[in-house]
Formats: structure tokens, sequence, C-alpha cells
């Protein structure tokens, strides 16, 4: 188990570095105004992207498991093929809507990423519904963000230096991770993607999946919402520098990720065989683990915080409260540990996703409230607000249910 944590923090740090790198390369070459362009059109894509795929990426990693390799070349067939025509149908009236206002139409290229994307992340699904998710973070944003940058370098060493080719090579990079994908595809389950392509709309499937689109898309809420409400309520600036902040502050999201993906079949086991008292004690030891590296985080950021920001702005003290509010928000989110597994393994889905609703709710009245006046801060808070209260809820509820202490912060109920 430890060389497969090992391997997977490995593929994840990649993923994660290239994401960040990705982020201080814009920032550095076009400045950090561009990046909050970027970040609007980009977080619009990942919203889009939730809404076609319908709640289908949280479905393979639940249902696809425990099926056989031909049922489950069917099952993903039609849950990409679903994906595609819903992807199609948004790109055909967002297509318009772009052409004809004041967007940039730049924005056209992170359009056309949408049903690459889709297939993208449905693939990294399968690949964790197979316990093989060491290999999933190079068919997400990450491997993306890598080729991005390469693509960018060898623009800018051409002397094409405009805007327009970030979304160019971004489109180009996401083609190349999907042929990847697609050739892997095939060769393990010895069938074309689209063996059934153009074959119709599965409706019965967006009937399955219809309770994890709202997880998903209320979890999305949650971290992206506040770019669109900075573009309205205030400048790029503010949008780029929010980027900024919560890429830095993901390492604590990644390693969380990174070892709730590794235990989640060994916690599901546990609480389907009843043995709630191994249950325990593996959550209690990932939480102690994830809320001490939490803890050495939060310090380096306390104290490196304000020089690890100057590499990407010129004003990072601006920056460093925000980055420490969502730093400390985010260490809530370690100390839980593997909560939000736990209750999706005891069928507490429909209590989860109202909890995570309800946060998001929150979270958009207190950036709304609070975006005006202070900007990043107010983003910031917004969403430290929300992650802070979904993670606290989601122990209390899971301790209440279950009986048992999943994680450090149960014990305070």
């Amino acid at each position: 188990m430890l060389t497969k944590v090992i391997v997977f923090l490995f593929n994840k740090g990649i993923a994660y570095g290239g994401t960040l790198l990705l982020t201080l390369y814009i920032t550095y070459i076009y400045g950090v105004e561009v990046l909050g362009e970027f970040s609007l059109a980009y977080s619009a894509l990942l919203g889009i992207g939730i809404i076609t795929r319908f709640g289908s990426e949280t479905y393979i990693i639940k249902h696809i498991p425990n099926i056989n390799i031909d049922k489950k070349t069917i099952y993903f067939n039609k849950i990409s093929n679903n994906s595609l025509y819903v992807s199609l149908l948004f790109i055909s009236i967002f297509i318009p809507v772009i052409y004809f206002s004041s967007l940039p139409s730049e924005y056209l290229w992170l359009l056309f990423c949408l049903p690459f994307h889709n297939l993208n992340m449905l693939y990294s699904s399968l690949l964790k519904a197979e316990k093989r998710a060491n290999k999933a973070p190079y068919f997400e944003n990450g491997g993306v963000s890598l080729l991005s940058i390469i693509l960018l370098a060898t623009l800018f060493t051409l002397d094409l230096k405009s805007k327009e080719y970030l979304y160019i090579a971004y489109f180009i990079s996401i083609i190349i991770v999907s042929v990847f994908m697609y050739l892997g595809f095939s060769r393990r389950y010895r069938a074309s993607l689209f063996n059934k392509f153009l074959g119709g709309l599965y409706l019965s499937l967006f009937r399955e999946t219809k309770d994890f689109l709202w997880i998903n898309f209320a979890s999305y809420c949650i971290l992206w919402l506040p770019i669109f409400l900075l573009s309205i309520f205030s400048t790029a600036y503010s949008v780029g520098a929010y980027t900024i902040v919560t890429r830095l502050a993901f390492i604590f999201n990644f390693i969380l990720v990174g070892m709730t993906t590794i235990l989640m079949p060994y916690i599901s086991q546990y609480f389907q065989e009843g043995k709630m008292d191994k249950l325990e004690s593996v959550s209690l030891k990932l939480s102690s683990i994830l809320t001490l590296l939490g803890l050495v985080i939060l310090l380096a950021f306390i104290f490196w915080g304000e020089y690890g920001l100057s590499f990407f702005t010129e004003q990072p003290e601006e920056l460093y409260i925000p980055l420490l509010i969502v730093s400390a928000a985010q260490l809530i989110n370690l100390t839980t540990g593997s909560v939000g597994v736990l209750m999706s393994v005891s069928n507490l889905q429909h209590i989860l996703k109202k909890i995570i609703l309800l946060s998001g709710f929150l979270g958009i009245v207190t950036s709304i409230l609070l975006i005006p006046m202070y900007g990043t801060i107010g983003a910031c808070f917004g969403f430290g607000f929300s992650l802070a209260f979904k993670n606290i809820s989601a122990a209390y509820y899971s301790k209440k249910v279950n009986k048992i202490n999943s994680s450090l912060i149960s014990y305070i109920f």
C-alpha cells in the first residue's frame, strides 16, 4: 500500500506542478491580468464540463468496479457518448454567444476543448475505479498543463507572443492527451471508444447520475464561483490573484486526494464487512498524518509565503493574507480526512449532497457580500468559510450515523 501511495503522490505531484508552472509561466510572460482572463474562461470550461458529464465521473468510480470488462466497455461507451452529445449541444449554443458578445474571441478555443476535456476526465475516473489511480493525473489538468508549457515556450522562441497562442496551446495539448487516452482505452478493452458512436442518447443514465451531478456542481461552486463574482464586482487582476492563491494552497488538496484515493477501496471493504474498529483505526491514522502534513505546509506559508508569492506578482504582500485564509480552510479539510469517502460508502450521499449544496449557497452569499468591499480577500474568505462548513458538517453527521471517530475533528462532537 505504501508503494502505491508514494507512486500516486509522485504522479499527482507532477500534475500539480504542471498546473502551478503554467500559472507561473502565464504571470511571468503575460501578467496577472491575463491569468485572470484565462482563469475565468477555464472555470467556465470546468463548470460546463461538470454539467455535460452529468455526474458520470463519480458514477464510474462507484459502480463500474463491480461489473465485468465487457459490460464495463458498454457502460463507458454509453457514458462518453452522452457526454459528447451534450458537449456538442453546449458548443453550438455558446459559439454565437461568444461571437456576438464582448467576450474575447480566444475563448472559442477553450470552448472547443470541452468534448476532449470531458473524455479525459471520464477516462481518469475509469482508471481510479480500476485501482490504477497512479496513472490518472496525466489525463487530468496536470498533463495538459505540462504540454501547454512546452508548446508556449516553443511559440515564444518563434516570437509568437500573442495571448491568443495561450488558448491555442491549451487546445492542442488537450487533444494530444485525448489521443493517448483513446489509445490506452482501445488497447486495454480491445474496443473502440466510439463503437456505438452517434447511437443515441442513453437517458436512463442521466437518471442514475443526477445525484452525483448536484454534488459535483456544488463542490465546483465552492472553489470556482468566486472567480465569476470577482469578474463582476472586481477586476481581472483580482481574478488572477485569487487563482494564484488557490493554486498554491491546492497542495493541501492534492495530498488529501492522493491519500484518500489509495485508501478508498480499503475503507469501503472494512465498512461492508462491518469491521468498524479497523475502519476507525485507518481513518484516524489517515487524519493524523494529513493534519501533521497540513500544519507543516501552513507554517511554511506563514514564514515563507510572501517570498513564494513574489514569483507570481510584484505585490506579494497583497496576496499574503488571502493565502493564509485559504490555507487555514484547507487545513480543516485535511483534518477531516476520509470523511467524504466514508459518507459515500455508507450510503449517506443524500446527506452529503445537502451539506455540499448548503455549503455552496453559504459560500455564494458570503462572497457576494464581501467581494465588492474586499475583492480577493472577500473571495478567499467566502471559499474558506464554505469549505470549512462543509467538512465540519460532514464530520458531525458521519460520527452521528456511523458511531465512530473517523477524523481528529470528530472528537469535538
